[in-house]
């Protein structure tokens, strides 16, 4: 059940929510003595964070609609106060900075209603340095709050510094606890550290609100859906990594592929192929190093205690995936003598993944494995609800940052 948006002066916010409360317990009430039953609003308000999602610019009612969706399924599992912040053009209808109010109830099994709030907010650049103030002065007090980046917040035709987006991100950020993001909707993964960390003063740090203190101290503030999007490639690899014929052969492992689809064939440092390699760079205990460039591939050394592994970014032409996908995790053991290579590919009709083996040079098949992929508002829900500290991320978006930046001025 939700209430229609009704737009208020930003001064008028709290006022507005308030108010509708009370009409709504107003209305609860006259309709129970209609009813002949027990005179009390059947309404229950309840926040456990503050959850402010800051859309991609212009977004189309595609997008419109997964939002809402997304919002629909929060407000059953985890009930909160809503900020849906849209960046505008500056050329859009209306003034500078526009809000509105709404409320979504949901049904509990006790028959209350258990209701979220939320506020809408439309802003131009020219408005974009009110909203911090905006939010603090509406943030429920003694909760966590939650920053989303629904998409890549640099999108959109007007040019970054008119949008204004990289201050309100930094601003966000700052009273946030977390900051969740979803790095396969950037063009490389160097453009989401861009936009993203690169606007944080202080990687784990606490925010300016909220339970800030012993929580970020406790729990890593920065989390990637994408990370959990790909869990099924790092259970199959742990998985096969665990078999005894390839954990007998881990000192071997010589070189390790990471392939992704990519119209012209070219390497590609997407988030599918940075995550999973600082991933298996971090598991294998190395630090990279002597980064190199080919025409069809980009190269790293990765130095262990007593072993000097290379790790290869390849990209495939696939007219069925978007660019950067992941396509296939490729490991290779021993030498020319006693070679055997692992492979992990997404099958042609992307719903399995093949896992095989090719040991001297005779090919054997291991097994299909099916692959449904989680959809965004899964893997958002996923990860707010979660009580995953983030620690194992933490030292694999590490590794990913050090990779990163060890590939700039490369071109790919």
């Amino acid at each position: 059940m939700s209430v229609g948006k009704v737009e208020v002066p930003p001064s008028e916010i709290r006022s507005a929510l308030a108010s509708s409360w009370n009409d709504a317990a107003t209305d609860d009430v006259r309709d129970a003595k209609a009813h002949g039953e027990k005179d009390q609003s059947m309404r229950i308000r309840a926040t456990l964070s503050n959850i402010i999602m800051l859309l991609p610019p212009s977004p189309d009612k595609k997008i419109n609609s997964r939002i809402d969706a997304l919002i629909e399924s929060l407000c059953i599992v985890h009930p909160s106060r809503f900020f849906i912040i849209e960046m505008l053009d500056s050329s859009a209808d209306g003034g500078d900075l526009r809000t509105a109010v709404s409320s979504r109830c949901v049904l509990a099994s006790s028959g209350s209603h258990v209701c979220s709030e939320e506020i809408y907010i439309s802003v131009k650049p020219a408005a974009a340095q009110h909203i911090p103030n905006l939010l603090l002065s509406n943030l429920v007090p003694d909760v966590a709050a939650d920053l989303l980046l629904l998409g890549n917040p640099l999108d959109g035709d007007c040019p970054v510094e008119e949008q204004g987006v990289l201050q309100l991100v930094a601003a966000s950020d700052r009273m946030s606890d977390r900051v969740i993001f979803d790095s396969s909707r950037f063009e490389s993964f160097g453009e989401c550290l861009q936009s993203i960390i690169a606007q944080s003063s202080d990687d784990a740090g606490q925010s300016s609100f909220g339970v800030s203190g012993i929580y970020s101290e406790q729990n890593y503030k920065f989390r990637d859906v994408n990370w959990r999007r790909l869990r099924r490639w790092r259970s199959l690899v742990r998985e096969q990594f665990n078999l005894d014929r390839i954990s007998g052969r881990t000192d071997s492992l010589a070189t390790i592929e990471i392939v992704t689809a990519d119209k012209n064939a070219q390497p590609r440092m997407g988030a599918d192929a940075v995550l999973l390699g600082a991933w298996i760079g971090s598991s294998l205990n190395s630090t990279f190093q002597t980064f190199t460039k080919d025409d069809s591939q980009l190269n790293v050394d990765l130095f262990g205690t007593d072993t000097v592994r290379k790790m290869s970014f390849k990209g495939e032409p696939n007219a069925s995936l978007e660019d950067g996908t992941l396509l296939e995790l490729r490991f290779e053991f021993g030498s020319a003598d006693d070679r055997l290579v692992l492979s992990l590919r997404r099958s042609v009709d992307q719903q399995n993944i093949v896992v095989s083996v090719e040991e001297d040079s005779a090919s054997e098949f291991v097994r299909r494995v099916s692959y449904v992929e989680s959809s965004f508002e899964e893997l958002v829900l996923d990860d707010v609800v979660s009580n995953d500290r983030g620690l194992e991320f933490s030292q694999v978006f590490e590794a990913a940052i050090n990779l990163t930046n060890n590939f700039k001025g490369q071109s790919y």
